[in-house]
This record gives structure tokens, C-alpha cells and sequence, in this order.
């Protein structure tokens, strides 16, 4: 295992990789990060398949509350539980129409409580308030900016930036609160900032992008873009050109 750091399109990347990625490229990550502290977690409670229905899991959430949403890829469902594990709410049906999915794949919530659903095989991101009914959607099938092609992993940053893994595409998109593309990062490969089907992008308190670079077996560390550097002006012992001032 190791870790390099580099700069990728205004971009710092650290990469965790090695074969004992499960556990050893988790403590390289908390050093990584050595505010977070490591400690027994004691199991709390399970859903069991039934109760209520939950048919392949695929993504989960949490809000303020400590309500949780859970991806049911199968049913094609967003399924709203409380923190004890009690259904609350059940969004969606099997289609393309609004407020219906194909394979749903990412789930995340923002400080406002609305509900924004990587909507993968329908290759779209769709937004429901805190009630459930639809408020919008973005995103089609392409490789253009704004297009998807399968969105898996979603996540929504402290200033309500949506940051989905476009996992098809090799790419990570970042999208502004109403879903207006404004960045992207990411190709297909093996090098460092190139991904092989993105799956999993979390964000932490600080803004970097963490994301799960499943076919390279890996973690990807992206800081956010800082402003560009500024004019450094001529090399030492250079003036402008003759008969030209400084602007």
C-alpha cells in the first residue's frame, strides 16, 4: 500500500490502493485525517428483508434528524426509515416518468431536507422535498457536461453542491444546488485522478471529495479547487519587452 499525493486539474489527490485495501487503506485514511479517532462500535439493530421491504440496498443517507434513507434498487424505491428503524415514507415506482426510477443507485440529503436520488439506469438525478414529491431533475444520457451514463454514488457538500459519481462516464461531476453543471473531474485509467468506474463519493467537513474507485481497487482524495495562482510576472532579471511598460 501506499499514498501519493499530487495536483490534478486544480485538484490535491491522495490515492490509498494495495490489496489489503478493506482495513489497512482505512487507517492510512484516518491518520490521513488525524482529527478522527478510532473506537469500538457496538451494534445497534439490523432491518431484516421483509420488514419493511427492502430489495438490494444499494445506497443509504442520513438527515439532521438522524432519519435514514435507504437506496431499494430492486423496488425501485426510496424508503424513508427512523432512526429506530420504523418506516416512515416510501418514494418512487418502476418507470421514467417524474418521481419514478430504474435502478436508483445513490441517495443523499441536504441541510434543507430535500431528497436527491441518483436515478442511474434512467441516467438522471431527480430532487424530492422533505415530503417526498418530486421538485426536479437533471441530467441525461451522454458524455457531455451534465449528461450521465449509469450515476451510482451522490453527495451534497456544507454549501449544497451535488457531487455525483458518473460511473460509466469515469468521471466526477459537480453540479450547484438547483443541478447546473459547474465542474468535472476524471478519466478513465489507472493513474493517479483517473478512475475505473467510480461507485461511492462522500464529502467531508472541510470540502474534500472521497471517492470509491471500485475497478482500481482504491480510494481517491480530491481537495476543492482553490483560486488560480496568481501572475508571478517575468522570470527573475526579465523586464517587459523594450519600449513596453508594466500594465
Amino acid at each position: 500500500m501506499n499514498g501519493v499525493s499530487t495536483r490534478h486539474k486544480g485538484y490535491i489527490n491522495k490515492v490509498f490502493k494495495g490489496s489489503f485495501l478493506s482495513f489497512i487503506s482505512l487507517l492510512a485514511f484516518v491518520s490521513f485525517f488525524s482529527s478522527v479517532s478510532v473506537k469500538a462500535q457496538t451494534f445497534s439493530f439490523k432491518i431484516p428483508l421483509g420488514e419493511p421491504t427492502l430489495s438490494m440496498p444499494a445506497g443509504t443517507a442520513v438527515d439532521s434528524t438522524e432519519n435514514i434513507y435507504v437506496v431499494s434498487q430492486s423496488t425501485h424505491q426510496i424508503v424513508k426509515l427512523s432512526s429506530a428503524g420504523v418506516e416512515l415514507m416510501r418514494i418512487g415506482s418502476f418507470g421514467s416518468a417524474d418521481g419514478q426510477f430504474n435502478s436508483p443507485r445513490g441517495v443523499a440529503v441536504d441541510s434543507s431536507g430535500n431528497i436527491i436520488v441518483a436515478d442511474s439506469n434512467n441516467n438522471r438525478i431527480q430532487v424530492f422535498n422533505s415530503g417526498g414529491v418530486f421538485q426536479s431533475k437533471f441530467g441525461s444520457l451522454g458524455e457531455a457536461d451534465g449528461q450521465f451514463f449509469s450515476p451510482f454514488g451522490i453527495a451534497v457538500d456544507s454549501s449544497g453542491n451535488i457531487i455525483v459519481a458518473d460511473s460509466n462516464n469515469n468521471r466526477i461531476q459537480v453540479f450547484n444546488s438547483v443541478g447546473v453543471f459547474q465542474s468535472k473531474f476524471g478519466s478513465k485509467g489507472g493513474a493517479d485522478g483517473q478512475f475505473n468506474s467510480p461507485r461511492g463519493v462522500a464529502v467531508d467537513s472541510s470540502g474534500n471529495i472521497i471517492v470509491a474507485d471500485i475497478f482500481n481497487n482504491r480510494i481517491q482524495v480530491f481537495a476543492p479547487p482553490g483560486p488560480d495562482p496568481p501572475d508571478a510576472g517575468p522570470p527573475p532579471g526579465k523586464g517587459p519587452p523594450p519600449g513596453r511598460g508594466r500594465p
